[in-house]
């Protein structure tokens, strides 16, 4: 999903991380973290995808759950299985 030519990311790559770091100073005091990536996400969406029809919104649609499934795989999927390594299984699941 993520995987695109490195002459891309280098691209893109600076941008992303002045966009990030935008957002981390404003968000640092007002705690809208959350909301503001949300809008941030939205307005690129918005943006790349300007004509509205089924076809770019299923489009939309599926790149949103690629991308959840690709951050569990490769983040939550790990962290969920390091804590059940310390803390132990749910009872009665193998």
């Amino acid at each position: 999903m993520p995987y695109i030519k490195q002459e891309t990311r280098d691209f893109i790559e600076k941008d992303i991380k002045s966009l990030a770091d935008e957002i981390n100073a404003i968000t640092d005091t007002s705690g809208a973290l959350d909301g503001t990536l949300n809008y941030t996400i939205c307005r690129l969406i918005t943006l790349l995808y300007p004509e509205e029809s089924y076809y770019n919104y299923n489009r939309i649609m599926g790149l949103l759950t690629c991308i959840q499934q690709e951050i569990y795989r490769r983040r939550a999927g790990p962290y969920e299985d390091s804590k059940k390594e310390s803390n132990g299984d749910l009872p009665g699941w193998k």
